[in-house]
């Protein structure tokens, strides 16, 4: 029996599925977790206590037709061929033959007890509506190799989904990690802001944001205007620096000017004034 079972999305994301107790969908997961390569479970009732279900969940998955059950005691699970596929090199016969004896396949690849003239068998021969032609037979999608085994594709595989490995070494794990970061599964690195080139202002263009900031607050300077060429002419001597560091904002330098050595004391900025501050470049940048 294969240790590896797999679950569609169509039946576990159903709203069927998902209306249920977790403790049923849980129950539910163990079931097919237990069956065999036939999707038959022996002992429902074991999985159920050692899993900590309730008698009632084991009824609602009846009752919803998410497993069929026997009165030998066994269970099937009803959509066990949505689910899985084992290969007939992988498949080994259920012991339960009285019971797939009194089943049959719907429309949809799901066991059902009403006659639909599609034996569970019958899923497996060659060319059939249940199961195309080339998944039976070999061809360019699924080699014929990798159908019935062979030292090419042993019978104890791990998965073809597992990061690292190549066809040709498919026993081998590989544990050492992607040192660069690459694969479907390495992290996607956070992109990194290009900080804003500074630009020299104008003349102008001084004195046209100085006179508007000035206007904004309603200060009330010390006798002489704003001197637009001044600022620039002392910034053009050292470099456009504040300090010792580059400058990132000539406003900013424009607006301490302002306050340090044209504003009246008794107009010095407040918090309120703060706040206009910031509305004021807000503004600015529409």
């Amino acid at each position: 029996m294969a240790e590896r079972r797999m679950f569609a999305r169509t039946i576990v994301e159903s709203d069927a599925f998902l209306d249920m107790p977790l403790s049923a969908q849980s129950l539910y997961v163990h079931l097919a977790m237990s069956a065999d390569d036939w999707g038959f479970v022996n002992n429902p009732r074991s999985i159920r206590r050692m899993c900590g279900a309730s008698e009632d969940d084991l009824r609602i998955l009846v009752a919803k037709k998410f497993i069929l059950t026997f009165d030998s005691g066994a269970a099937v699970i009803k959509s066990w061929w949505v689910n899985n596929y084992v290969k007939s090199d992988r498949r080994r016969d259920t012991r339960y033959q009285d019971e797939l004896a009194t089943l049959y396949i719907d429309e949809n690849k799901s066991y059902t007890l009403k006659d639909t003239g599609v034996r569970p068998a019958d899923m497996f021969k060659r060319g059939t509506k249940v199961e195309p032609v080339w998944v039976q037979s070999g061809s360019n999608l699924e080699p014929e190799w990798n159908q019935s085994g062979s030292k090419v594709e042993p019978q104890v595989r791990l998965g073809k989904d597992r990061l690292g490995e190549s066809t040709s070494n498919s026993s081998r794990v590989d544990t050492q990690p992607n040192p660069k970061g690459f694969g479907a599964c390495a992290p996607e690195q956070p992109k990194k802001r290009r900080a804003k080139k500074f630009v020299k202002p104008s003349v102008e263009e001084v004195a046209e944001y100085a006179e508007g900031f000035i206007k904004s607050r309603n200060l009330r300077l010390t006798g002489e205007t704003f001197r637009a060429e001044r600022f620039v002419s002392w910034y053009d001597s050292n470099g456009w620096k504040v300090g010792k560091n580059p400058m990132k904002d000539w406003k900013g330098a424009v607006r301490t000017w302002i306050f340090k050595d044209y504003v009246d004391d008794s107009a010095t900025a407040t918090a309120v004034d703060a706040k206009a501050l910031d509305a004021f470049d807000f503004a600015g940048t529409l």
